[in-house]
């Protein structure tokens, strides 16, 4: 793989492999510190985690690849796309990502805040446009889940309202 690669431990040293021109390009540092600082501070979702993965960006798209030692194989392979997209990013006012439903499917079991239980109704008139509830959190993307079922979506929370922004049910 490269040199100093001695095959011990669970992580490969990423930045040395020589990827092929096909590949999106790595978040760069700023926007990999922007995304950590997004994911801990609106979901919990630990630092650890998100070093589980390659953050690739292309076409103002984030898209989450597990490392692992098959990525240095594929490293030269030309791609269409690599990884699951998980988030746009935009940079109008500084580093900016919306998480989108295949966010929810990849990271649900790391999300420990802003998630919402609702009911079966509740996500009934969610679907319809939107649902007014009280909830003890901040103005931001929520997590939705159906209750005793599991995570079913995202939604937008202000003002009093959550606005459904991709259900899976």
């Amino acid at each position: 793989m490269t040199r100093d690669y001695n095959g011990q431990g669970d992580s490969i040293p990423i930045e040395l492999v020589q990827w092929d021109s096909s590949w999106p390009r790595l978040l760069n540092h700023e926007e990999k510190q922007s995304l950590k600082v997004y994911l801990f501070e609106r979901f919990k979702i630990p630092e650890e985690v998100i070093n589980r993965f390659l953050w690739l960006v292309q076409n103002n798209h984030v898209y989450a690849l597990s490392k692992g030692p098959q990525i240095w194989r594929a490293s030269r392979l030309k791609i269409q796309r690599a990884g699951i997209r998980v988030f746009g990013i935009s940079y109008r006012y500084g580093i900016e990502f919306t998480p989108n439903i295949k966010f929810v499917q990849v990271f649900h079991p790391y999300v420990r805040s802003s998630r919402v239980g609702l009911t079966m109704e509740q996500i009934n008139i969610l679907r319809s446009g939107r649902l007014q509830i009280q909830i003890g959190i901040s103005p931001g993307i929520v997590l939705i889940d159906l209750l005793n079922k599991g995570p079913c979506g995202l939604g937008l929370y202000k003002e009093g309202y959550i606005e459904k922004r991709g259900l899976l049910i």
